[in-house]
């Protein structure tokens, strides 16, 4: 393990994960969107995943919700 001091070194590593759920993402302010907040968090959960060693990011959003679609499109994201 790590040097005692607490940080990061000292926790055990995770199992690897098969998949991650991402179930909601919003800004729920029209004039907070657009600034960057969902891609940054979104780049974050895949790195994240990929550490985890997890095969697949899903998402989870409802069909009406054409301007949660079209982000997810942006980030290159498809429909399953």
């Amino acid at each position: 393990m790590g040097g005692g001091g607490g940080g990061p070194a000292d926790v055990a590593p995770s199992p690897p994960v098969a998949a991650v759920y991402v179930l909601t993402l919003g800004v729920p302010s029209p004039t907070h969107r657009r600034f960057g907040a969902g891609r940054a968090l979104m780049a974050a959960v895949a790195t994240r995943a990929a550490a985890l060693g997890a095969g697949a990011v899903y998402l989870h959003v409802a069909a009406f919700n054409t301007p949660a679609l079209a982000f997810y499109r942006s980030l290159g994201r498809g429909e399953e």
